[in-house]
């Protein structure tokens, strides 16, 4: 058996390091935020057979002037790509006259691909924003009824100040998840 209470030291000392090092690293180079909280477009593309990813992303920064970010999606049966994702974050929509003119430019430089709009998606940066506050005040309000319930549950055996350790684990798993995206550079998305 591992004796984790009789190493408590060393995990809570691990722990708080984790977190300061995600903190350290927030305040130095920023938390990276999906387009969900930032705002843009999110356009999907069909095609099939092999796609370069960094060409494709480069005739797309040139058509949207902007930079964009790829995720290609492919069939695990067949092995084809069946879908590209390309996220175009900024404080503006993308318009539909530039959504042709990349899904012409898509066309002329990868004629063999098939590319075809599938989908298109616009956020606006407002809606992250509400987004985030909304999602606060539900982590508030859903942590003051787990203490409510575990404080009236276990009455008998000091519920209160167990409503609160439960808490407290609850942020310290939600706080580690956080540092770890932010030093893996990961963007925080919902």
């Amino acid at each position: 058996m591992f004796g984790f209470y009789a190493k408590r030291k060393i995990f809570f000392a691990l722990s708080l390091g984790i977190i300061l090092v995600g903190l350290v690293t927030a305040l130095l180079f920023g938390v990276k935020l999906d387009i969900q909280f930032k705002g843009g477009t999110i356009l999907k593309y069909s095609c099939t057979g092999p796609v370069d990813l960094e060409a494709l992303a480069a005739a797309a920064e040139t058509v949207l002037e902007t930079p964009v970010s790829i995720q290609q999606i492919t069939d695990f049966e067949t092995g084809e790509v069946i879908m590209v994702n390309l996220n175009v974050t900024g404080d503006r929509a993308v318009s539909i006259d530039r959504q042709n003119a990349l899904g012409e430019a898509f066309t002329e430089q990868f004629p063999d691909n098939g590319f075809k709009i599938a989908e298109s998606f616009s956020v606006d940066p407002f809606i992250g924003r509400e987004f985030l506050l909304k999602g606060l005040m539900a982590m508030g309000l859903s942590a003051v009824l787990i203490v409510l319930y575990v404080w009236v549950r276990f009455r008998r055996i000091s519920g209160l100040s167990a409503g609160v350790m439960a808490l407290v684990a609850l942020f310290h798993d939600v706080i580690m998840v956080f540092v770890t995206f932010v030093i893996a550079g990961i963007p925080l998305n919902e």
